[in-house]
């Protein structure tokens, strides 16, 4: 008993942390008035200038197909992206940044980059590769978990 106690209370501190980091996005994200969702379309559309399907974006970034429809409404009334017919089926659209949308994209891409930079920084290379590798493990254990259960289902 006192073990599952133990993992509760780490996975606690785990989740207090999750917050602690979304906390501060949504501070910096707020000073451009961009949502989290808002951010990560963004983000995505200005590494893939060559533009993207909304529904194959909003599942890799497991955006539910409605928000990513907000979303674009939004980003697409401030200027900064456009829904272009798709080149191979007219029944699809690709959405890409517009040249005010790609500048902007710029601007929040990198202030963002430059302070999870600043962030790694209080780690050595060697902290940062440890980190990397426990979370993996940590996150193949918990799919892992999930997968037997959902095959015993």
């Amino acid at each position: 008993m006192k073990n599952d106690n133990d993992i509760a209370a780490r996975m606690q501190r785990l989740f207090d942390l999750w917050g602690k980091f979304d906390r501060v996005y949504f501070k910096i994200l707020h000073r451009w008035n961009l949502s989290y969702n808002s951010y990560l379309l963004l983000e995505e559309l200005y590494h893939h200038p060559e533009g993207l399907e909304p529904a194959a974006t909003a599942d890799r970034l497991s955006i539910p197909r409605q928000t990513m429809t907000f979303v674009l409404d939004s980003l697409e009334r401030d200027g900064h992206l456009e829904r272009l017919p798709h080149p191979a089926d007219r029944r699809r659209k690709l959405i890409t940044l517009t040249p005010a949308g790609r500048r902007f994209g710029e601007e929040v891409v990198n202030t963002i980059f430059e302070k999870e930079r600043a962030a790694m920084d209080a780690l050595s290379p060697a902290e940062q590769e440890q980190l990397l590798e426990m979370y993996e493990r940590l996150q193949r254990g918990f799919e892992r978990s999930f997968l037997s259960e959902t095959e015993h289902s």
